[in-house]
């Protein structure tokens, strides 16, 4: 099971854009679609159990796909923070731009957001993360070949530092640190 990273993302910019995102799930292939030769081939089997038939869908996989998912997406998967099997959607804010707070595993989505930035330049892409297995956090703007602020920590101390330092979206806190709280 992988550590869950929790992500903080805002969208603004092109309407045109952000109506497009805004009628879809917020997935990772909206900005490079997984190959087909990557994909896991369906099988339909049928087992008689009993008086009736079972179909039961069996998944083979093709081609390792672990290196093409780390170079363009960045982390296996993303999902909402309280249904982990739903599609992520994104919503409006007071200003009108869209955004979402959601967990993926591992790593951050960075390589995601760099590839829409491209694929739509007219929009500006926020995001911020933590991941407390790991100790790190960090905030970038998505763009062609982008690198987010990067910081690890360890510390009360050096949380209240990166506190001082910017706005957060997503929370830093830790649950090994009980005195860190939301604001």
């Amino acid at each position: 099971m992988p550590n869950h990273c929790d992500n903080w993302v805002r969208i603004s910019g092109d309407p045109h854009v952000l109506l497009m995102f805004e009628s879809q799930p917020f997935d990772l292939e909206m900005a490079a679609p997984l190959p087909e030769e990557m994909r896991p081939e369906i099988v339909t089997v049928q087992k008689e159990s009993d008086d009736h038939i079972i179909e039961a869908p069996t998944k083979r996989r093709v081609v390792d796909r672990s290196e093409w998912i780390q170079e363009h997406w960045g982390t296996r998967w993303i999902a909402p923070l309280d249904d982990h099997y739903s599609q992520l959607r994104l919503s409006r804010d007071t200003e009108g731009a869209l955004q979402a707070h959601f967990i993926s595993a591992w790593s951050p989505p960075i390589p995601f957001y760099n590839r829409l930035a491209e694929k739509y330049p007219s929009i500006k892409i926020e995001y911020e993360y933590t991941e407390w297995g790991m100790e790190m956090c960090g905030y970038g703007v998505g763009s062609p070949g982008g690198k987010p602020t990067h910081y690890n920590f360890g510390s009360p101390e050096e949380i209240n530092e990166l506190k001082a330092l910017r706005h957060w979206n997503v929370c830093i806190w830790s649950p090994h640190f009980s005195d860190m709280i939301c604001k």
